[in-house]
């Protein structure tokens, strides 16, 4: 069968194209496991060196997720603290919730010692649920890199 020269490009540039975008999405999905490690990582240090203080939550971050008013909300406290030196700090120290916190709820946190900014809080409390944004980031990249993988795996045999 004999095509013309412009359906010959198309027929190249298609399987190209999809190729591309798999490796695209591979790449995000690397991407996001890279952030998901290094979460993990900084949790785990923090946890290791961290001073554990009382706090309380003195504000709340919205953040929506998606466009429209019915796009889902995610909240992070601003909790104020003192250190051991009796400095006073006001940080935004997750953890990342679907749940609402409520301000003036006392909560323990731990924080860096050579970098008080950097808190986080033992656990919401009760009626809020946590978001395991590490895990759900770590499961999205692993879908994305399979999804990807097999997409660009699917248009490079199309190729040859």
């Amino acid at each position: 069968m004999e095509t013309s020269s412009g359906g010959g490009a198309l027929a190249l540039a298609v399987p190209l194209l999809g190729l591309l975008a798999g490796l695209a999405v591979v790449a995000v999905g690397v991407l996001r496991l890279a952030r998901a490690a290094r979460a993990r990582r900084r949790r785990a240090d923090l946890d290791a060196r961290g001073a554990e203080v009382p706090g309380v939550v003195v504000d709340v971050q919205i953040h929506r997720r998606g466009r429209g008013p019915d796009a889902p909300s995610a909240y992070r406290p601003v909790v104020a603290f003192t250190t051991a030196q009796g400095r006073r700090v006001e940080t935004v120290a997750g953890p990342t919730t679907t749940g609402r916190w409520v301000e003036r709820t006392p909560v323990r946190l731990v924080h860096d010692p050579d970098d008080p900014e950097h808190a986080r809080v033992l656990g919401p409390p009760a009626g809020v649920d946590a978001d395991p944004s590490p895990l759900r980031t770590a499961l999205v990249g692993a879908a994305l890199v399979v999804v990807g993988g097999a997409l660009a795996v699917a248009t490079a045999a199309a190729l040859v």
